[in-house]
């Protein structure tokens, strides 16, 4: 008995030391498994490969250059009007006709007044030469050859003033048919057959058909990179027109903070048909590239309120917060294009957590 508890008190603090090595031995594989266990497994691609080229878009509108509203230029009862909305008149077209009775008459009055002015003018010359052919005999006095000159002169004076008044005449009888100043469409009928018109009332609407151009109002912020863009569209109804700018207004919108830019549709180069644009009122979509390139949407995730992304680096996510982001578009990146960006997994990220990428794209 004696031995045995020798032989005890011997081995027991070496059995106890080996008992707590292997115990430590064990736990190793443990800690390193859970360890595994607690990081997360997601892929990732280079930056620069997902990356778009940045399209622009903003909602803009055909308008007619020519859209006014035609009147009548004198006092008259409406005869007759000629066309209908809708109609397609030409440059000079007869729209509106006016009683023209009264100022064919001051016509005619006109004409005739100069006519009697021509024959006392005549009357007043031979007079003057009789004058003059008298006072080379001595016959008369320079009296009465100035006398004669005076009245050549007055009668010459009227005839101007009565030839201005014949113009004038005349000018009234053409106002008495309203034509159409250029090729266009009627819009809009302001009067009735039967009315009296009088300077300036409205008789017809007419938009021109071949004077067109583009509007569109932009961010102050988006202003330089439409200037710098070298393809610009305008996408309506599923076609594509070639514009381009023709001038920004250096005027802001008080209440949007928007300025308008005003764009002309460019001609072909080789155009095997004529032109055909769209017609005014139409509404689409003002599309171009800015130059930059951007991160897809889907690639954004949200935390702590903020946009951005989340990029591997080393064994750890980052998250890169971007704040001009706006949920649902493409955003502008300031990460050089060989970042590793977290692609699947990235939704249950939380920033800094371990990662292990388990596959690259």
């Amino acid at each position: 008995m004696a031995v045995m508890l020798a032989l005890a008190l011997v081995h027991g603090p070496a059995a106890a030391l080996a008992d707590e090595t292997a115990a430590t031995s064990a736990s190793i594989p443990a800690v390193t498994a859970a360890a595994d266990r607690a990081a997360v497994s997601v892929t990732t691609v280079p930056l620069a490969t997902v990356l778009v080229p940045a399209q622009r878009d903003v909602p803009a509108t055909v308008i007619a250059i020519d859209a006014p509203a035609l009147g009548a230029e004198i006092s008259a009862r409406i005869e007759s009007i000629a066309v209908r909305v809708g109609d397609r008149v030409q440059s000079g077209d007869p729209l509106v006709r006016l009683d023209c009775r009264v100022y064919q008459s001051r016509l005619a009055a006109a004409q005739a007044s100069l006519a009697e002015l021509e024959a006392r003018r005549r009357f007043a010359q031979s007079q003057l030469d009789r004058a003059l052919d008298l006072k080379r005999k001595d016959s008369i006095s320079d009296e009465i050859v100035d006398q004669r000159r005076s009245e050549l002169d007055s009668l010459s004076a009227t005839m101007d003033v009565q030839r201005q008044t014949l113009v004038q005449a005349g000018l009234d009888v053409e106002r008495c048919t309203v034509r159409a100043p250029f090729a266009g469409v009627v819009t809009e009928r302001l009067a009735d057959t039967g009315g009296l018109a009088s300077p300036g009332t409205l008789l017809l609407r007419l938009v021109s058909t071949g004077r067109i151009e583009l509007s569109a109002r932009l961010r102050e912020g988006d202003i330089a990179g439409l200037l710098q863009a070298t393809a610009l569209r305008f996408t309506h109804a599923g076609t594509d027109h070639a514009v381009e700018v023709r001038r920004v207004l250096p005027v802001v919108d008080e209440r949007l903070r928007t300025r308008e830019v005003r764009l002309a549709f460019r001609a072909e180069a080789a155009p095997t048909h004529p032109p055909v644009h769209p017609p005014a009122g139409a509404a689409g979509r003002l599309v171009w590239h800015d130059g930059q390139w951007r991160l897809p949407a889907q690639y954004l995730v949200r935390r702590e309120g903020q946009l951005g992304l989340f990029h591997a680096e080393g064994a750890r996510a980052r998250f890169h917060p971007l704040p001009r982001a706006i949920e649902g578009q493409a955003a502008v990146v300031d990460l050089s294009g060989d970042t590793a960006l977290i692609v699947d997994g990235r939704q249950r990220l939380r920033p800094g957590e371990a990662v292990v990428v388990v596959a690259e794209d």
